[in-house]
């Protein structure tokens, strides 16, 4: 079978699993770049040393293309794009050499670079305040506020559409369908100061808008979906007028209007702060961490597949919070001593 066919299978078989869009996409872009490699030759007739070729050989074409090596993520994301390609390969039995016998998965010994955890890059409390109650539009507004306040990703924001939300008095929630995993999906209660904005947003979409139960939440003008790069800029933009970490001009020019290319205060604004809408997901689950909130809830709360990715990304809150947890149920019921 020819490796573009292969990699049609594959991603028949990732679509079957129920993986998401975007994890589909990315391992797709990172095989073909294999595939061209790999050329006529067949994928049961590849050793260990024939992917440490093909490694060495895309780092080249990568540093040729962007005059700097892969970073250690990238090539975290290549390598794990070819486990899971001939982990499927293997277990299909497509990994056949041509005498018809069958060969081991020559990922198995390929490791990995290690990648640190990056540090949890959440709002402090005065960029928190800052950030909610800035000046802007409303949809500017409810964009930010659904982030900050359901920690929810990008891409699930972006499915939301007005059927996945619940008003019911004292009831409010929002479903999350699908995404990077079967945890993904999942209802997370409509924290109290963002059910106001919800009510009021639903009024907005119906003065605007000819609403249905999939209309999406965050809709535009003329009712798709908002875009992931307009998420980003509409949670960047509203940072740098708050004052929250924003970028300084790179391109020293006095008119804010006619900035350089590439100039971070562009008028598209594409990086005017540091923050990201992913800020806004480790501001809302190191809040609920702080608050005392349970490991297990918080994990599920944010759709992470186990409790250890939360973990990882929420080390250094959980030590105070353990301790504090620790004396508290202490002062309840003291230890007896002898």
């Amino acid at each position: 079978m020819s490796a573009e066919r292969l990699l049609e299978s594959f991603d028949a078989h990732l679509r079957r699993r129920g993986r998401a869009d975007s994890t589909r996409r990315q391992y797709l872009y990172s095989l073909r770049g294999f595939c061209d490699w790999l050329g006529p030759r067949g994928v049961g007739d590849l050793t260990p040393a024939d992917l440490e070729l093909f490694l060495t050989t895309w780092e080249v074409g990568f540093h040729g293309r962007h005059s700097h090596l892969p970073r250690p993520a990238t090539m975290r994301g290549m390598i794990g794009a070819l486990r899971v390609f001939f982990a499927y390969l293997e277990q299909a039995g497509f990994l056949v050499a041509v005498d018809g016998s069958l060969r081991r998965n020559p990922v198995r010994t390929i490791c990995a670079p290690p990648c640190p955890q990056r540090p949890n890059d959440f709002l402090r409390t005065h960029e928190d305040r800052a950030l909610l109650s800035a000046d802007c539009s409303h949809h500017h507004r409810i964009v930010v506020w659904l982030l900050r306040y359901t920690g929810v990703r990008v891409a699930e924001a972006r499915a939301l559409t007005v059927a996945d939300l619940d008003l019911t008095p004292e009831g409010e929630a929002l479903t999350i369908r699908g995404g990077k995993t079967a945890a993904a999906t999942r209802t997370i209660p409509i924290l109290p100061q963002l059910v106001p904005l919800v009510h009021e947003h639903l009024e907005f979409l119906r003065g605007r808008l000819s609403t249905s139960s999939d209309t999406p939440l965050l809709a535009t003008e003329r009712g798709t979906a908002m875009t992931t790069n307009y998420l980003w800029r509409v949670v960047k933009r509203v940072a740098y007028e708050a004052g929250v970490r924003p970028v300084p001009c790179t391109c020293a020019t006095r008119r804010q209007d006619r900035h350089a290319r590439g100039c971070p205060r562009t008028m598209s604004g594409e990086n005017r702060s540091s923050i990201s809408p992913h800020t806004l997901r480790r501001t809302f689950g190191s809040d609920l961490i702080n608050r005392g909130l349970r490991l297990e809830t918080v994990s599920k709360l944010l759709g992470h597949s186990s409790t250890t990715i939360t973990e990882r990304a929420y080390a250094q809150l959980l030590a105070p919070t353990i301790r504090r947890e620790l004396f508290e149920a202490l002062a309840h019921n003291p230890p007896t001593v002898g």
